[in-house]
């Protein structure tokens, strides 16, 4: 684990083609990611102009705090204007990241997964204080040329 656990990201721009489950039906819609060194960790900036009801523009910031050996993940988004959720923290192992924390929506636990090496991003959802996961989001990332 390290400072460096998310440097995958800095290949970019990337393509990234979502899945989220949304009413028993998975919607497949695409995006852009945009990565960049910012305050010794990361800003990402996602533009979603296909987002089912309407574009949204987002971003996330990553920061790592080496005494701790921990990532912390921020996420806000046009689709609540003024809002920065609740930080999601964990580690990379062996390249996959694993990251929980409180949802916005109380009584909610939130997991992020990501494999460095395919790259892959995996959202799932808690009910039961962890006891069990439903995943509700995944997003591929496809390197684009500029």
């Amino acid at each position: 684990m390290s400072a460096h656990d998310f440097d995958f990201l800095f290949a970019g721009p990337w393509h990234v083609e979502n899945r989220r489950l949304a009413g028993g039906t998975w919607e497949r819609f695409g995006a852009r990611s945009d990565v960049r060194r910012v305050a010794g960790g990361h800003l990402d900036e996602l533009s979603i102009p296909e987002f089912p009801g309407g574009a949204i523009e987002a971003f996330t910031v990553r920061l790592y705090e080496p005494e701790a050996d921990l990532w912390r993940i921020w996420w806000s988004s046009s689709a609540r204007p003024g809002h920065l959720d609740p930080p999601m923290v964990g580690r990379f192992v062996d390249g996959i990241g694993v990251f929980e924390g409180d949802d916005v929506e109380p009584g909610v636990r939130l997991r992020f997964t990501w494999d460095s090496q395919a790259p892959r991003w995996e959202q799932a959802r808690s009910r039961d204080g962890g006891a069990t996961w439903t995943t509700d989001w995944t997003m591929d990332l496809t390197r684009l040329q500029g």
